[in-house]
């Protein structure tokens, strides 16, 4: 790879890179890397030749998965995202309707990556990636102290919590407000 070029190698692989390149390393057999090259390193290689490396991080805490996102936080409460159908309601049936703090009826304590819990994302493009077919989003406050974080779950761009601790308002794909907030 070199240039401005996008490389995906999987399995046995085997990756030289030149240039001005970034790599995202999640397993391979080798790779060698001229002095330019940025490797990203979210797994592990056999062999890595050169390049300058850096370890993924991978936010552990309700703080640092909200830093690594770049979302505010307000008097503990942190803006969230969620992708919903024409009436407010998630696939699951929550509403999540302007004006409303929902709460989840099944929470296990965060124990789950999925279920048992509200989960949202931290842009409501990340939302959508949830459920493709939404029609409107709403913007959520969370308490800081009640979001739980899964850092080696399949799903690390979601979090989860027991409530919603500030009234969901509607939003566009972008996060703006629709209407009168």
């Amino acid at each position: 790879a070199w240039g401005s070029s996008h490389v995906e190698a999987w399995g046995s692989s085997h990756v030289e890179a030149r240039g001005n390149v970034i790599i995202r390393l999640f397993s391979a057999l080798m790779i060698k890397a001229s002095a330019s090259v940025i490797i990203m390193l979210h797994g592990n290689a056999r062999s890595i030749d050169g390049g300058q490396q850096i370890k993924a991080e991978k936010p552990a805490t309700a703080e640092s998965w909200c830093a690594f996102y770049g979302i505010d936080i307000t008097a503990g409460v942190a803006l969230l995202y969620k992708a919903v159908n024409d009436d407010y309601t998630s696939p699951h049936g929550t509403s999540y309707a302007p004006g409303t703090t929902p709460q989840a009826n099944d929470w296990d304590g965060g124990i789950a990556e999925c279920g048992g819990g509200l989960h949202f994302s931290p842009t409501p493009r990340h939302a959508l990636s949830f459920y493709s077919s939404a029609v409107r989003f709403v913007a959520c406050g969370v308490k800081l102290s009640e979001i739980v974080v899964h850092p080696d779950g399949q799903y690390p761009e979601k979090i989860k919590a027991p409530r919603v601790a500030e009234a969901c308002y509607e939003v566009d794909r972008d996060g703006r407000p629709t209407s009168g907030h």
